[in-house]
């Protein structure tokens, strides 16, 4: 950035700028009536002033952002007699999209009472209200954002009102009225969000208006008694839903609030010409609509654009109580968090909208968790673990033995083989998204392969859990002290009578060959006419598939052997413990596969 610097102190202009370059952003003046006067002849850039209490270090803050122009410009410096600092203007060389008319980062100190335009169209979001304003929190990108406290209850004459915080634009350098457009916003909504909360209101309700010519095409982004989000077109008949989000919401239950399990990206489109809107969320395209409008604009007489409220037809000022107030705005209080509003004067492509997303993709996703090392022979250990979770998905893992990168893999299971035989191998994995984000590593897991010979002995419990066990139906896990004779901590039980349910034990194999497979399972003598006597067992093996009845009234906690087959190595070949056509309890608890 190319800059100039002055020192304000005390409201006194200490040093003037003396620069006679015609091509260079200039500080030309101060007054403490009317700010910083300046100009910045390089056309078709952005203009930003900078400030900071330390002119050798910094660090240098946005301050104000404009397009250049070689007329003079007046900006304001809010602040006490005490204040010092420095300003510099310089020109963004990586300036936004030309069609950006409106982009609300959070990115600035806010507290203030100013929420900059980093488009350089000057629709700052303005505080409107001493004591409705939201406070700091970390944001999608990991940098700033607002937070919206729940809304406090204030009594109105015989009436109660909730009043929360709010933001309100109320310049509308292009984004009045629009043929085409784009509008963007993060949000994360907490437990205290109502089912009736705005995100951007630029309209109400028109049933109840005085004038619906003047709110017709106007348009909101709201929960509108719902449990998920709506992007609303007033038309002159009536408010139209052309947008309904896909939202994860959880029902707080009993208080009408619905939380979200995450920040989402809501996203929406409109084209006059193709007479179509668009919703995206999260990225992605989901809902196609018509738009019948000429244009959508900002509702008139007042022109403002309400930020986490509706505003009704009132002013921005929050004037409860005041003699001649209108008592708005007074309703759809955000619960939550909001981030990076945007709005654009076309329609961006389905392409500009994947990137714009993929954009925000700053924060690592969270680590892989449950990282579990089976030793299945001499030379080989299967490993898996639970998926990790980001808000730009997942793109893979990368697997380290001993601290040592093995392997990378979009899987969560992988077998490393060709390890020599009572090696200590100790495990961990890093998740990472599309963004090149990368988690912290899992905690390690240890596995000691066995010793040169020993062949193959795999024991499958019900408690390894996915991938090597699979489940369909109601199961219930089990840690009897009635019922003896069980593998390990636990077992799998169901009283089933012809349902169909069933347990998969898929076998992570190190080599094909002759297995013999074995069943055990739990009992007790005195009640074992409670339990199922006629258990089919399928063995799935190399495309063909076996079925053994096993009697589990009797040889209760001992290896019964099921027979020897032919098995393949890896996981394509598997034992399916069903529940078809039985009668009593039927136990699912361990399977052996010995060669």
């Amino acid at each position: 950035m190319n800059a100039k610097l002055i020192r304000i102190q005390g409201l006194t202009l200490l040093a003037g700028m003396q620069v006679t370059f015609a091509d260079q952003p200039v500080i030309k003046s101060f007054n403490p009536n009317t700010g910083l006067v300046w100009t910045n002849p390089i056309q078709g850039n952005l203009s930003v002033i900078e400030r900071s209490t330390n002119l050798g270090t910094g660090p240098w803050v946005p301050f104000f952002y404009d397009w250049g122009t070689n007329g003079l410009l007046t900006t304001h410096i809010p602040g006490s007699p005490s204040d010092q600092m420095f300003y510099r203007i310089g020109v963004q060389t990586n300036i936004p999209d030309p069609s950006l008319v409106m982009d609300l980062s959070f990115d600035n100190s806010f507290s203030n009472g100013t929420v900059l335009d980093i488009s350089g169209h000057g629709n700052h979001g303005v505080r409107y209200s001493l004591t409705n304003w939201p406070s700091v929190t970390i944001g999608i990108a990991g940098v700033q954002a607002a937070h919206y406290r729940q809304p406090d209850p204030v009594m109105q004459g015989a009436e109660l009102h909730n009043y929360g915080d709010y933001i309100a634009v109320t310049n509308w350098n292009g984004i009045a009225v629009l043929t085409n457009g784009t509008i963007s916003v993060w949000a994360w909504f907490d437990t205290n969000s109502y089912a009736a909360t705005a995100l951007l209101d630029a309209g109400y309700n028109v049933a109840s208006a005085a004038n619906p010519a003047a709110a017709s095409n106007s348009w909101s982004l709201e929960r509108s008694y719902t449990a998920n989000v709506l992007f609303v077109v007033n038309l002159p008949a009536a408010s139209v839903n052309k947008v309904s989000f896909p939202d994860d919401t959880i029902y707080n239950g009993g208080t009408s609030t619905y939380a979200t399990t995450n920040w989402h990206w809501y996203c929406v489109t409109w084209n006059a010409k193709s007479n179509q809107i668009v919703g995206y969320y999260d990225g992605t395209a989901f809902s196609t609509n018509t738009m019948d409008a000429p244009f959508l604009c900002i509702y008139s007489p007042y022109h403002w654009l309400a930020i986490g409220c509706s505003h009704h037809e009132g002013t921005p000022q929050l004037d409860y109580g005041l003699p001649n107030g209108d008592m708005y705005p007074n309703s759809g209080w955000m619960g939550g968090s909001i981030d990076d509003v945007r709005i654009y004067n076309r329609a961006l492509s389905g392409t500009e909208i994947a990137a714009l997303y993929q954009s925000f993709d700053n924060l690592p996703p969270a680590a892989p968790s449950n990282p579990v090392a089976m030793v299945t022979s001499s030379s080989q250990v299967a490993l898996h673990w639970s998926p990790a979770s980001g808000i730009f998905g997942i793109a893979g893992y990368v697997l380290r033995r001993n601290g040592s990168v093995v392997a990378t893999t979009t899987n969560t299971v992988f077998f490393d083989g060709g390890l020599p035989p009572q090696s200590t191998n100790s495990y961990t994995v890093q998740a990472f998204d599309p963004g090149s984000n990368y988690s912290a590593e899992s905690a390690a897991v240890v596995a000691v392969t066995w010793p040169s010979g020993s062949g193959v002995d795999l024991i499958l419990d019900d408690a390894d859990g996915p991938p090597w066990i699979t489940q369909f139906g109601t199961w219930v896990s089990v840690t009897s002290t009635i019922l003896s004779g069980y593998y390990g901590s636990g077992f799998m039980s169901e009283e089933n009578i012809d349902v169909g349910e069933s347990l998969i034990f898929r076998p992570p194999l190190p080599e094909s060959g002759n297995y013999t497979v074995y069943i055990q399972y739990p009992g007790k003598s005195d009640i074992s006419y409670l339990f199922a006597s006629a258990v089919p067992v399928d063995i799935v093996h190399n495309g063909v598939t076996n079925t053994v009845i096993v009697d589990e009234q009797d040889n209760f906690g001992t290896w019964n052997s099921l027979g020897q087959f032919s098995f393949s190595a890896g996981t394509n070949d598997f034992v399916q413990l069903r529940t078809d056509g039985t009668s009593g309890y039927v136990f699912g608890d361990a399977f052996r596969f010995v060669k």
